[in-house]
């Protein structure tokens, strides 16, 4: 009689496509880059999804008025098609696209936290491929923001500082360590900030 070889069905099943990365959050001390599901068409037709990445960054750009001085300014950028990469930075070539929030910025920084955590990171990548395993598949719970403001043009102007905590609301993170026993929403403060952080989840 013959050997019979029998396939198990595992083995002989086709491999299930990973999914492309739709969302993410990646960060540096000088810049962010993250996706969000709250862009709206504002014309019929037009190729643009409602999910989109945001970029906040520093470059240098013109002042408003007669002498048009150049300063650093911090500038937003949104794109409707987004990727499956998610750069620190946006191109060169789309640095032009990008609105001015603020001129004269003299000093930029920011900082990540999650729940949980007693320091503040100078950087995140939630991407399925980063070595850190606080970041890792994950947005931060908040922002530090840090932002000194000053007009070099004037001599009688003075270096405005000021530092912010951000929160991330509705954020990509998997929902199963954040649920409250009693059915609730987790919350948690950000160490110096004496702030209630809201763990919240979703999609963003």
């Amino acid at each position: 009689f013959g050997t019979t070889h029998r396939t198990e069905p595992a083995s002989a099943a086709t491999p299930i496509p990973v999914p492309a990365q739709l969302t993410g959050f990646t960060g540096s001390a000088e810049a962010m880059t993250f996706t969000v599901r709250n862009h709206v068409r504002r014309f019929v037709d037009s190729k643009e999804s409602d999910q989109s990445r945001i970029s906040y960054f520093l470059r240098s750009c013109r002042n408003p008025g007669p002498k048009g001085l150049s300063s650093s300014c911090l500038v937003r950028l949104e794109k409707t098609n987004p990727g499956d990469d998610f750069p620190l930075s946006p191109s060169d070539e789309d640095d032009a696209k990008g609105v001015v929030l603020v001129h004269n910025v003299t000093e930029f920084k920011l900082r990540y936290i999650v729940l949980g955590q007693q320091e503040f990171t100078d950087a995140w990548d939630s991407s399925p491929t980063s070595t850190s395993s606080v970041s890792k598949d994950r947005f931060p719970d908040a922002v530090e923001i840090s932002m000194a403001i000053m007009d070099k043009s004037n001599p009688l102007a003075r270096e405005r500082k000021l530092t912010w905590l951000a929160p991330i609301r509705a954020s990509n993170n998997a929902d199963e360590s954040d649920k409250d026993p009693t059915g609730g929403s987790a919350t948690g403060s950000v160490p110096g900030s004496g702030t209630q952080v809201p763990q919240q989840t979703g999609s963003k």
